[in-house]
């Protein structure tokens, strides 16, 4: 298994030192700034370009410790991860991302290994192809650095071995103006997800231009459509975006199911003097709902407390009724009994004694 520690240094941060390293790394990283370097003060490519246009990019590396180093360096594209944090990689799909071009698919060759001696410094050089045709805003990438000295295998529970590969990589942008590109935001699809195999709605937001920026904020708050009250949020700061990339904003559902409905998003993005707001009405299938609830870990069981207490309310409700209409039955079945006892009576103290009124007889 590895981990990949990544210290990444991009366009969006304006950097001072022409090295840079990570801690607990073997080598520091640099740049030959060329001519047509825009920002003069930073330790990654910012390079203004024409159409055809082809020119050597160098990269300096610095070996830090006292043995031969191997480093491996890697042209990487730039995109937005889940996480909503620009990242690289060699090969963008392009369900990551609208770009035409890609950093990457620019430069040559697309990988190179060198050894460089105990404490010293060498150069690599690259090849950068601008485009035949024009295009606006700019091209978002950089270089990944590796070494074999720097992996280092630790024993996790289990038996299982985590080998931790420390990177650095510097960024890299061109561009054929010096305008600025505006960056805008555009919510795609909704859906019911699994992430780490917990429950999580996912909006995809996407940057629909050729700009990259940071600092952004969103904030996202999830109802019952048509209802006020708050289901599920999500807010999150100090998230980037790379030129016309997207990624998934997660929303945490409490670790509770999917249910299948009717819902609405509410959905803000702030980044500078841009702010963006999105209303979005969505439906969760039963389909979808039980497909995910059913991979799920850890959900939380239903709590169906309050039903069985509504129940036993009205099973004491129906036993007082019965003995409520039991007793009047009784009471009703008793009234004609007494009723005719009391007519019997009537009737034997009406009825005249024989004894008491026959005559005396003479002899």
């Amino acid at each position: 298994m590895l981990l990949l520690l990544t210290t990444i240094l991009v366009g969006l941060c304006f950097l001072k030192s022409q090295l840079v390293s990570a801690a607990g790394t073997s080598f520091t990283m640099g740049i030959d700034q060329p001519t047509n370097q825009i920002e003069k003060n930073t330790n990654y490519f910012n390079l203004l370009v024409k159409p055809k246009q082809e020119q050597t990019l160098t990269i300096v590396l610095k070996n830090l410790v006292n043995k031969p180093n191997k480093i491996t360096v890697t042209p990487v594209s730039a995109y937005t991860n889940n996480n909503g944090i620009i990242d690289y990689k060699t090969n963008i799909t392009s369900a990551k991302t609208a770009a035409k071009y890609q950093w990457a698919d620019l430069v040559s060759p697309n990988s190179v290994t060198i050894e460089v001696p105990a404490n010293s410094t060498r150069n690599i050089n690259f090849t950068l192809k601008v485009p035949n045709d024009t295009f606006s805003g700019l091209i978002d990438g950089g270089f990944r650095a590796t070494s074999t000295s720097d992996a280092v295998t630790t024993q996790a529970k289990k038996g299982l071995n985590i080998k931790n590969k420390y990177a650095m990589i510097i960024g890299a942008t061109v561009q054929m103006s010096k305008d600025y590109v505006s960056p805008e935001l555009k919510l795609n699809d909704i859906q019911p997800a699994l992430v780490a195999n917990t429950t999580t709605l996912l909006a995809n937001i996407e940057n629909t231009k050729p700009s990259l920026f940071g600092k952004m904020t969103i904030d996202a708050k999830v109802t019952r459509r048509g209802s006020d009250k708050v289901l599920h949020s999500a807010k999150r700061t100090n998230l980037s975006m790379a030129p016309l990339s997207n990624f998934n904003y997660q929303i945490d559902w409490g670790r509770e199911q999917f249910k299948n409905g009717k819902y609405t998003l509410y959905l803000t993005a702030k980044s500078g003097s841009k702010t963006w707001k999105f209303t979005r009405n969505f439906t969760i299938a039963a389909a979808s709902a039980e497909k995910v609830n059913k991979k799920a870990v850890n959900l939380k069981k239903p709590n169906y407390w309050w039903i069985w207490l509504l129940l036993g309310l009205l099973l004491l409700i129906l036993i007082i009724l019965l003995i409520i209409w039991k007793r009047r039955k009784k009471d009703d079945d008793d009234e004609p009994k007494a009723e005719e006892s009391k007519s019997t009576l009537k009737e034997t103290k009406d009825t005249p004694d024989p004894d008491k009124n026959s005559k005396p007889t003479d002899n």
